[in-house]
C-alpha cells in the first residue's frame, strides 16, 4: 500500500480563447489534460505543480488538435483555465476537513482544560483573598465597611464604603492609612479605583489605624474587609 505521493487525475474543459480553430476558425474548444496531485493514504492534500495539456478539440467541427501543435502562449492560457482552482477545487476538501477536525478538538479539549465552574472560580478568589490578609504587603489596598471598622463617617451610617492602605507592615502589626471619601454605594470606591484616585496621597487621612495582622483573617472573614487588591 502506498501511504503517500503522487497521483493524476484526468482533467475536462469547455474555454473560449482567441486561438482559431485552422479547419473552420471556431474558437471554442475543449480541453483535454492530466494534472497530479499530492496525497497521503489516498486523501488529496492539493495540487501538484505537473499539469499537462494533451490535446484541444473544436466544438465545431471536431478538429482535434494535439499539445504538440499548441503554441506555448495558448497553452498557458489552456492550462490556467483548465487546472484552475474551479477545477480542482474538491481536491483541497479531505485535507481542509482534516484541518478543520484538528483545530476544533486543539481548541475545545485547550477550552475544557481552562473552564472552571463558577464555585472553583470563586473558590480560588476566596483563597487568594485569605492568602493576601494573612500575608499583607505594603501598598495593598483593602475596600472596607467602614461601619464594622469603627471609623465614623459622620451621623449617616448608610455612608460606609471606603479604603485603608497597607503603609508598613511589622510582625505582627499592619499599618494603614483610612481613606478621607466614603461612600453610599460600593460603586464610588470602584470608580476611584478604576481611575487611580486611591493612590494620591491626600485620598488619606492624616491619622492611621494599626490592626493586628491575626485580626485581619476575622475582619475579612465577617465582611468588615470586602475585598483586597494587590498590585
Amino acid at each position: 500500500m502506498i501511504y503517500f505521493g503522487i497521483q493524476t487525475m484526468p482533467v475536462k474543459g469547455v474555454f473560449s480563447s482567441n486561438m482559431t480553430c485552422a479547419e473552420c476558425g471556431a474558437s471554442e474548444f475543449s480541453a483535454f489534460g492530466y494534472c497530479s496531485f499530492s496525497h497521503i493514504y489516498g486523501i488529496p492534500i492539493g495540487v501538484n505543480k505537473s499539469k499537462v495539456v494533451k490535446n484541444i478539440e473544436c466544438l465545431s467541427c471536431a478538429n482535434i488538435i494535439m499539445d504538440k501543435d499548441i503554441s506555448c502562449e495558448y497553452r498557458e492560457n489552456i492550462s490556467n483555465i483548465l487546472f484552475g482552482f474551479r477545477k480542482t477545487w474538491f481536491l483541497y476538501i479531505p485535507m481542509a476537513l482534516i484541518l478543520s477536525v484538528f483545530l476544533f478538538v486543539i481548541t475545545i479539549s485547550g477550552a475544557e482544560k481552562n473552564k472552571l465552574s463558577s464555585e472553583e472560580r470563586q473558590q480560588i478568589y476566596e483563597s487568594q483573598q485569605i492568602s493576601y490578609v494573612t500575608t499583607p504587603k505594603e501598598k495593598d489596598i483593602y475596600v472596607v465597611d467602614m461601619n464594622k471598622l469603627n471609623v465614623s463617617s459622620g451621623d449617616d451610617d448608610s455612608y460606609k464604603y471606603g479604603v485603608i492602605r497597607v503603609v508598613k507592615v511589622d510582625s505582627d502589626t499592619v499599618e494603614f492609612a483610612i481613606s478621607v471619601p466614603v461612600y453610599k454605594y460600593l460603586s464610588g470606591v470602584n470608580d476611584d479605583m478604576k481611575i487611580k484616585r486611591h493612590l494620591k496621597r491626600h485620598y488619606y487621612l492624616r491619622e492611621h489605624a494599626f490592626i493586628k495582622i491575626s485580626e485581619l483573617k476575622r475582619m475579612k472573614e465577617n465582611k468588615t474587609i470586602l475585598r483586597v487588591e494587590r498590585e
